[in-house]
């Protein structure tokens, strides 16, 4: 078990609140530092200096280590899955099913505390989940808030349950999680892939750019109740189906943002083929 424990330096209950920060001021980078500082300041959070924006310090990477930011500087942005989120915002129970999703897949992918509780099937203090960890050659020093700070966000989206001083997984809440829109067939799915990659190799070439195609099919079927949280997954189970075409995953030598990781690997495009 390799475990990622995210650098997280944002608490769960701030992410709703930045996210609409930098939808409503998109490319105007000094207003969202200013209106993030005034958030912080009116939320008591404590701020080290006057003179370090919260913003710099610890917003963006966060936000990027949550997976909702692209750009850079004065161009950041929310991607597919942050104006996703921010589209819920007024919809509180089903903008935290939507951010649960994303911890849970991120903890699925990088964190891994899920896998520790499905193995021993019972409740963890912090220290046994450190000892844990630490049998797996994670060193977990006192003064390092990471797991803290990431067992704070699986409480909050109910993945885990905290009764002091133990936590214990919510398994039917991990397994609903996991679930994909029941509104769409796959069929369904792969009718809007293979329109939509058509278009998009007009202007983007044979390979793809996997984020613009999330994009276009959330767009086309986010009426029926599709997220950019489903498309990872339909995806995968369509190319594990062994389609009437070929579905080719393509990486990259130089890590970008958006694409999926199967099987390990990282992958930024995609590219269809008749077989």
């Amino acid at each position: 078990m390799n475990n990622i424990l995210l650098a997280l330096k944002i608490s769960p209950t701030d992410v709703l609140p930045l996210l609409l920060i930098i939808h409503n001021h998109v490319n105007d980078r000094k207003k969202m530092e200013s209106q993030t500082l005034e958030y912080y300041k009116k939320s008591s959070k404590h701020i080290q200096s006057p003179h370090l924006n919260p913003f710099r310090t610890r917003v963006v990477h966060s936000m990027r280590k949550l997976g909702l930011l692209e750009g850079k500087k004065s161009e950041i942005t929310l991607n597919a899955e942050g104006e996703y989120l921010y589209s819920l915002s007024s919809d509180l129970d089903k903008y935290k099913k939507e951010f649960a999703r994303i911890i849970l897949q991120l903890d699925i992918e990088k964190c891994k505390i899920v896998e520790l509780f499905s193995n021993f099937d019972k409740s963890l203090t912090y220290n046994q989940i450190v000892e844990q960890l630490k049998k797996n050659d994670i060193i977990i020093k006192k003064s390092d808030d990471k797991l803290r700070r990431w067992l704070q966000f699986l409480n909050y989206c109910d993945i885990l349950w905290y009764d002091n001083p133990s936590y214990e997984l919510n398994k039917n809440n991990v397994a609903a999680l996991k679930l994909p829109s029941q509104n769409i067939t796959m069929n369904e799915f792969k009718k809007v892939l293979y329109d939509e990659y058509e278009k998009l190799k007009k202007i983007k070439g044979a390979y793809v750019p996997i984020p613009s195609l999330k994009v276009a099919i959330t767009g086309r079927l986010k009426e029926k109740g599709f997220s950019p949280f489903d498309f990872k997954n339909f995806l995968i189970n369509l190319i594990e189906s062994k389609p009437e075409k070929k579905i080719l995953l393509s990486q990259t030598g130089v890590r970008q943002e958006g694409g999926i990781l199967y099987n390990k690997d990282y992958y930024h495009y995609l590219s269809i083929q008749e077989k």
